[in-house]
């Protein structure tokens, strides 16, 4: 999981070096020489055929994998927490609904782990999915009741099921539920990009691509997969970074079944550079239209916000800024780790500026790419917490156009940060009185890093309590929306 931390803080080398001075290591570029098998109680798994990402050619390569699903791994043996009675607060409070005081940070090995990413079934049942483990980390998924407690039908009936894809680092970045039930995930596998689906029940899909999963390296370099859509025809893209040129932003589908999706790019794979440095996507959206959405980070000096919008058929979409393609940012240097779509069209981004010792950055385009000057005059809006190094992680846009956006706050070691802004670009005074909320789950340094809405309208954030050291657990908080 120390892997996966490292690949967040790489977005680009000024914001790096921001991020770095929280203590994150420096960025994993390199990948053993030859694959091998690997073992444990999650069972082998292996990748076939190519001397890792850094053999990769230019374009891109959908690696072959052997399958050999992992098995769950045996409960470890923690209380289940003492659920509390609902009690109705204003918006942006803690829910006590959930798990007594709204928060929950469970732990399934005695390695690091975290919730990288988190989605609410239709049942209002949580699915986390991230990484455990150290260095030779796997994939995790995890399922909780409504109110916290463990769901013992999903995995192998402690909640949890883990996957060893390589004898590297594996983690996930993105997870998103079909309607049958199916997860989907993605992140990394021994710095290749990899895309997992799951069945209900948290075992493999092996009818999906190569026993369940889909690997893909573009370029010389470290490779990542760090958002992931469906759309209606059950088609499933990923987003993420590429090696090759610096670093660059790569957008690929593949079909139901888990096989690139010709139909976009001719390969399944869309590849595009914004500058010669680390170019880099963290999220992606569908719009309504089928176009698919973008943001990241564009690698010059100073860096940028960056925007990518894709027509249907995997090619840049000219109507957005003329060629596809836009980037913003206050003085500074920005990133943008995260994407949605309002209803409109119009595009909200979050992310990072590196102003006031480091701030989160929220800004929102017109659907042609322009800055939305409705939006706080500028179409950008910084939110600072007090302290330093705040960020944000993923944003979301709410029934009502409220725009929430999660990640951290400085000050305390590190707290899970929770801002909302109205659709005029102000912080929401009706959240938690000044549009903002600070949550610590341990001294050491907690962030959030996903953020979804559940059936009720309330905000299910996580993340990572402790992060950056071998006590890392999962962290899961619930916020009243209203």
């Amino acid at each position: 999981m120390q892997a996966r931390t490292t690949a967040r803080v790489g977005v680009a080398a000024a914001v790096c070096a921001a991020l770095v001075a929280l203590g994150a290591p420096a960025p994993v570029t390199a990948a053993p020489a030859a694959p091998v098998v690997g073992s444990g109680s999650d069972g082998p798994g292996f990748v076939d055929g190519v001397d890792g990402p850094r053999g990769a050619p230019a374009g891109g390569t959908w690696v072959p994998w052997s399958p050999a699903p992992g098995a769950p791994v045996a409960d470890a043996g923690v209380p289940e927490p003492e659920v509390g009675a609902p009690e109705g607060g204003t918006a942006g409070l803690l829910d006590l609904s959930f798990s007594g005081d709204g928060r929950h940070s469970p732990n399934f090995v005695s390695g690091p782990e975290d919730a990288a990413s988190v989605a609410v079934q239709p049942d209002g049942k949580i699915v986390v999915g991230g990484g455990a483990g150290a260095f030779n980390s796997r994939l995790q998924v995890a399922r909780f009741h409504p109110d916290g407690r463990r769901d013992k039908s999903f995995g192998g009936g402690d909640g949890v099921v883990r996957t060893n894809i390589s004898p590297g680092p594996d983690w996930i970045e993105d997870i998103a539920l079909q309607p049958n039930g199916k997860i989907v995930a993605v992140g990394s596998a021994w710095g290749f990009s990899v895309l997992v689906r799951y069945n209900a029940n948290g075992t493999l899909d092996t009818g999906f691509a190569n026993g369940g999963v889909q690997l893909l390296a573009v370029g010389r370099g470290f490779n990542v997969a760090t958002a992931v859509v469906v759309d209606g025809a059950g088609r499933i893209a990923f987003a993420g970074r590429g090696g090759g040129g610096g670093g660059r932003f790569v957008v690929a589908r593949v079909g139901a079944n888990g096989n690139p999706d010709t139909s976009f790019s001719g390969d399944g794979i869309a590849i595009a550079d914004f500058t010669a440095g680390d170019d880099f996507a963290w999220d992606l959206a569908l719009q309504a239209d089928g176009k698919l959405v973008a943001a990241g980070v564009a690698g010059g000096t100073p860096a940028a916000m960056a925007v990518l919008r894709l027509t249907t058929n995997g090619s840049n979409d000219p109507t957005f800024d003329g060629d596809g393609r836009a980037s913003a940012g206050l003085s500074g240097e920005d990133a943008a780790t995260s994407v949605a779509i309002q209803p409109d069209g119009a595009v909200v981004v979050g992310g990072f500026n590196s102003l006031n010792g480091g701030q989160m950055l929220i800004g929102r385009m017109l659907p042609s790419g322009a800055m939305d000057p409705a939006f706080s005059g500028d179409g950008l809006v910084p939110v600072n917490f007090g302290g330093t190094a705040d960020y944000a992680w993923r944003v979301a846009v709410q029934a009502d156009g409220a725009i929430v956006a999660v990640g951290r706050a400085g000050g305390a070691g590190g707290r899970f940060a929770v801002a909302r802004v109205t659709s005029a670009g102000i912080l929401d005074g009706s959240f938690s009185g000044d549009g903002k909320v600070g949550t610590n789950f341990t001294a050491g340094n907690d962030e959030a890093h996903s953020v979804a809405i559940d059936g009720a309208g309330n905000l299910v954030v996580s993340g990572v309590a402790n992060g950056g050291t071998s006590a890392a657990r999962i962290a899961i908080a619930r916020y009243l929306a209203t």
